[in-house]
């Protein structure tokens, strides 16, 4: 919520200026909504702007998981569709059609439980790659999956859409370089950082081939081999990437021994006085967001 208002206010004071189209150049991306008829197999499709992907975790083993969850789609019944005007279900999914520069991920970890009518921090174990790669996840890949290729979309009313056919598949690749911790619950915690410190370096062509004609990938989207530390206030610390990331961030049953087996935070007053009184620096350690 704070990084949505910060760019929505840093936007404006930009507007002005030369640079008012530099928050788009750097983090905007776009997904294409897509609504699929069931009756007559039409689809519509939306394109919408984005500057962090959020991603839901509860429920999800990890990011490709729920990244798949969202191309998966749900059913939404009795659906008035535009092109053969029946009610009809139809499938609701989101793909990813161009991606941004440089990409910040949102974690879902702090809902509204309408349990307990009140903000509650899922503290569920939820894994993330290193190195990220989005292509199957993307309009292009999934359309040239179900048989159209760029022929398909040239008609004027398709002309965005046939770009994202021609996306390089090296833009849907992005190596960690941050990590956003929260540590407490969804009311009461605080935020730090784990920060790569050869980020922003030049990142020529991420597959090389070697001498015997094999394709691996360039050292340098391996950014365990960087240096990394700790941003926590006035304490800066190196931070062992290899050995600390899985404790540190990837949330419950990942060296969290304050966690149990919680799946979110609804503390009773007695476990929430003696939370506070204690200052845990483990309870519901976890990442939540990541560039």
């Amino acid at each position: 919520e704070f990084l949505n208002i910060f760019f929505d206010r840093l936007e404006t004071q930009l507007k002005p200026t030369s640079q008012r189209h530099l928050l788009k150049d750097v983090f905007a991306g776009n997904q294409c909504t897509q609504l699929i008829c069931s009756s007559c197999g039409k689809v519509k499709n939306r394109i919408e702007l984005f500057y962090n992907l959020s991603l839901q975790v509860k429920g999800s083993a990890g990011i490709y998981d729920s990244l798949g969850q969202l191309a998966k789609g749900q059913t939404i019944e009795d659906f008035n569709c535009d092109f053969c005007n029946q009610r009809t279900n139809v499938v609701r999914r989101q793909l990813l059609a161009d991606t941004p520069n440089t990409l910040i991920v949102h974690l879902q970890r702090i809902v509204f439980s309408f349990d307990t009518l009140q903000n509650d921090k899922v503290n569920a174990r939820f894994e993330f790659p290193t190195l990220l790669d989005l292509k199957d996840y993307s309009f292009k890949a999934r359309m040239t999956q179900e048989g159209h290729d760029v022929n398909d979309f040239k008609a004027e009313e398709d002309g965005d859409l046939a770009k994202l056919m021609e996306i390089d598949d090296d833009e849907y690749l992005y190596r960690l370089v941050g990590v956003n911790v929260h540590v407490g619950t969804a009311d009461h915690g605080h935020y730090y950082s784990l920060i790569d410190l050869r980020r922003g370096g030049a990142e020529p062509d991420p597959t090389i081939t070697d001498e015997q004609g094999n394709t691996k990938l360039a050292e340098w989207t391996d950014v365990s081999r960087d240096p990394w530390k700790v941003f926590d206030d006035s304490t800066v610390r190196h931070f062992n990437f290899d050995k600390e990331l899985k404790a540190e961030a990837f949330g419950e049953s990942a060296g969290d021994p304050d966690a149990g087996d919680r799946k979110s935070d609804a503390l009773t007053d007695a476990e929430f006085a003696s939370f506070l009184a204690t200052g845990s620096k483990t309870y519901g350690k976890s990442a939540y967001m990541l560039v």
